[in-house]
Formats: C-alpha cells, sequence, structure tokens
C-alpha cells in the first residue's frame, strides 16, 4: 500500500522501517496534514500518529471522501481518539506496543488486498454514524432503468449525475452501460479509450461464461461473485462502480447480444449483484425497447425512468417509445400484464425545463396516449431545470469525474447548479426517501437539513 505518514516524532520515525520491510511504500512522511496535500501525493491509506501531529479530523474526513483508508494511533484521551472511536475508524494505542503494531500491520494489509471496505469508511466517516445507519431504510426502488425516447435529451447526464449523487451521499452505487447501440456514459465517468482503465464490460461479460464454482461453492453466490468482481472502482469516490457497456464499433453486431436467454441472465445478475451488497443499480438503457440489452435491462428493474424534453416533439416519441416497450414485452405475455408492467414501473421525468411550460406538455401526452389507447395516468415524477450551458459542456470535455454537475455543486457550490441538483434530489427521495438527510450530511447540499427555497421549478404532483 502506498501510505501517508503523518507525524513527526519517535513513533512515527519507528514506524518507517518496519512498514518498508512489510513491503509497503511510504508516499510521503509528513508532520502535519492538511487539505491542501490531499490531492497532491500518491496514496491509499494514512497512518496518523496522533500525539505527534496537529492533524484535524476534518482533514481525516476530507481524505476519506477521497476514498482514502485511514489508520489512527492514538492516547486513550487524545480527541483524535474519539473521533476515530465514533467513525470505527482502525485506531491503536500510544505509544504502540509490539502487539498494536502487528495489528496495525495485519489491517494495512486487509487494505492492500481490498478487504477492508472503503465504502463502509466513507459512509462512517463522512455521514457519521446515526446517518450511516439509516442510509438504506425505507428503499422503495435499487434496480433503476434510465432511458429516453429519442437522442440529446440528457439521459446519460442524468443517470451519471445520478448515480453520482447517490454515491456521494454514500449509498453503494453501480453504474452500467447498457446501451446496446454503443453509450457515452464512459465520456462522463472519464473511462473512454483507456482500456486498462476498467475490469470488464457488458460486452466481456455476454461472450463468457460465468466461472464454474468449485464442488464446494454455490453456484448462484459464485456467479454473483464474478458479475461484482465485473465492475470498476472509481478510486476518488469509494461508493460508486461502474461497467461500461460496448467497447469497440464491431461490438454493435456481436452475436452474443443474439442470445436472448445469456443477455437477460447478464443484465439479472449484473441487478442483483449490486443489490446483493446492500446497494443502488443504475442502468443507462439506449432508445430501442426492443434491442435484446435494452429489453433485458428494462424487464429487470423496478423502476424505467423515462427522459424527455416538454417539447412537442417529444411527445410522439415517448408515445411510441410507450407503445414499443409494450410490443416488446407481450412477446413474453399479454397486453394487460405488458401495461401493468408499465403502469407500476415508469417514472417520466422531464429535463432541460424552463418555468411550468411542462404541464401542458405533459397533459398533452396523457390526451394523446389515451387516444392511442393506453390509459397509463403517467406522473411527472421529475422535473430538472435547464443548466448552464458552459458548466455541461465542461462536464462532458472534462477528464476529471469530478465536474460533473452534482459533484461540481458539492465541491464549489456554483448557483447555476443549484436548482438542477435539488430537483435531482427531489427525484431521487422517490426511490431512496432518505438520500435528503445523507445529501446534507455528505455536503452535497448547504445545511444539516436544507430548507426547500421557493423557485419557479416547485411544483405540485398530480
Amino acid at each position: 500500500m502506498n501510505i501517508m505518514l503523518v507525524g513527526a516524532g519517535a513513533v512515527t520515525a519507528g514506524l518507517v522501517q518496519k512498514l518498508i520491510e512489510q513491503g509497503h511504500t511510504i508516499a510521503a512522511m509528513l508532520g502535519q496534514l492538511t487539505p491542501s496535500q490531499l490531492e497532491i501525493h500518491n496514496y491509499s491509506g494514512v497512518v496518523v500518529v496522533s500525539p505527534e501531529t496537529t492533524t484535524s479530523t476534518e482533514t481525516l474526513t476530507k481524505a476519506a471522501e477521497l476514498g482514502k483508508l485511514i489508520y489512527v494511533i492514538a492516547g486513550a484521551s487524545d480527541s483524535v481518539s474519539g473521533w476515530a472511536a465514533t467513525t470505527r475508524v482502525p485506531t491503536f494505542a500510544y505509544p504502540p506496543s509490539q502487539t498494536d503494531v502487528d495489528n496495525l500491520l495485519t489491517e494495512l494489509r486487509r487494505g492492500d488486498a481490498g478487504t477492508a471496505r472503503t465504502d463502509d469508511q466513507y459512509r462512517r466517516v463522512v455521514l457519521g454514524g446515526d446517518v450511516a445507519a439509516r442510509i438504506t431504510s425505507n428503499m422503495i426502488a435499487r434496480k433503476i432503468a434510465v432511458t429516453s425516447p429519442k437522442g440529446g435529451v440528457g439521459k446519460t447526464t442524468i443517470a451519471v449525475n445520478l448515480a453520482l449523487l447517490y454515491a456521494l451521499s454514500g449509498y453503494s452505487t453501480f453504474l452500467i452501460d447498457a446501451d446496446g447501440n454503443g453509450g457515452t456514459m464512459s465520456y462522463l465517468t472519464k473511462l473512454d479509450g483507456v482500456i486498462n482503465k476498467y475490469r470488464s464490460s457488458v460486452i466481456h461479460l455476454l461472450r463468457r461464461n460465468v466461472p464454474t464454482p468449485a464442488w464446494s461453492q454455490n453456484v448462484m453466490v459464485a456467479a454473483g461473485g464474478a458479475y461484482f468482481d465485473a465492475f470498476t472502482p472509481i478510486t476518488s469516490l469509494p461508493t460508486l462502480k461502474v461497467l461500461p457497456g460496448l467497447i469497440e464499433v464491431n461490438d454493435l453486431a456481436d452475436p452474443s447480444m443474439g442470445n436472448e436467454q445469456k443477455v437477460n441472465e447478464v443484465m439479472s445478475g449484473l441487478y442483483d449483484a449490486g443489490v446483493s451488497s446492500n446497494g443502488i443499480v443504475i442502468m443507462d438503457v439506449g432508445i430501442n425497447p426492443s434491442h435484446p440489452i435494452h429489453r433485458a435491462a428494462l424487464r429487470n428493474a423496478e423502476v424505467i425512468s423515462i427522459v424527455a424534453t416538454p417539447e412537442a416533439s417529444d411527445l410522439g416519441a415517448v408515445t411510441k417509445w410507450v407503445e414499443n416497450l409494450i410490443a416488446a414485452l407481450r412477446t413474453t405475455s399479454s397486453k394487460e400484464a405488458a401495461m401493468q408492467f408499465v403502469w407500476q414501473r415508469v417514472k417520466l421525468c422531464y429535463n432541460k425545463v424552463d418555468g411550468k411550460e411542462f404541464k401542458s406538455t405533459h397533459n398533452l401526452l396523457l390526451r394523446t396516449l389515451e387516444s392511442r389507447g393506453l390509459n397509463l395516468q403517467l406522473v411527472a415524477n421529475g422535473v430538472l431545470p435547464y443548466t448552464d450551458r458552459k458548466l455541461a459542456r465542461i462536464a462532458i470535455n472534462s477528464d476529471r469525474i469530478e465536474d460533473n454537475l452534482v459533484w461540481r455543486y458539492k465541491r464549489e457550490r456554483c448557483e447555476e447548479i443549484g436548482d438542477f441538483t435539488e430537483a435531482l434530489i427531489d427525484y431521487a427521495a422517490q426511490f431512496a426517501p432518505n438520500i435528503r438527510e445523507s445529501a446534507a450530511a455528505a455536503g452535497v447540499v448547504p445545511g444539516a437539513v436544507p430548507q426547500r427555497k421557493k423557485s419557479m421549478f416547485n411544483f405540485g404532483k398530480n
């Protein structure tokens, strides 16, 4: 493990050789760790000898936000010791006995091997124990497919920022590019074009068989582990894991996508791998519900989020999309069952809204659906405002995932992104009711329990 060793005293100096002997690397040895130093060095763990430094717990919290593992050596009456006990950060006595040093080295080996859960530490340190304990209570949906009737409506932007919102707020989040026509999710997650950045992809999973388990292994457990291991963790946000979709142009016509049973098995397995890890799974799904990958992603979802803009041109596209979805579902069920599936799962999210004009558009959509014999009474579950186009372009063109809208709002409090973030939290709360409390605790939105401000985007649900 690359270690940031913080302290200036005899114990700190004595640890250097012991850490090196165990194969660890000292990325830096600092008398005091400050916020400005957190992103300068290349390290994955911080060892703090508390009596030999004045490093604050606020700085250590920021390190945990960046996905760094924290280890504390502190005296019983040390204030850092109390903080570590509250957040359950691994803590060892000062001055450490040989047993304490051995226990520290054991914890470091666990962290280096990946068996220490950085996402758990993120929740405990960043949110606090009480909020972390409540975070997944009352969950309404964990399998969310985000799709749209046509391109250009911001589907992938919504999928990525929804995943970032959940992850920044402490939820274990799994983001998947499930666009069988070749999606753009990798651009926004900054994995595009760099093969060695990700562990696997949807197309790789479709081409291979899940490894055969040993005789003592449960088949379902082994399969779930294979799907879980396919996800690539985002090192700067330990609660987020991503899975790209199709990688090369030739993947679009790959014969593996013609195996309906295999496609459904993979999509279902990916959803289940995230949920079994007590997480939320978000699939960025293409615009054609009859595509094998899209159909499987939608069929296995608990929520289908349709992203549309409040424009007349979108009405026909949404209507046709719903008709195509029902037709695709009817290949394995009745029209009544397909209609029930859509009514129960589809959540409509209007994007790029300016004022309240979406209401008349939405009512026209309902009348259009009814005229086609589809009396679904869809609700405007989400209403997201326009965002500054310059900031949106930066999010796409930047090489930093942190420049996506929600993360940038957390970091810089850009007023131009405030309404968007608030509206996205409202939408996310329909699936995870505790999101506002955890988002506030994580500093995604200001204030302990932010007060809802009045704006032109407040509206009554119909």
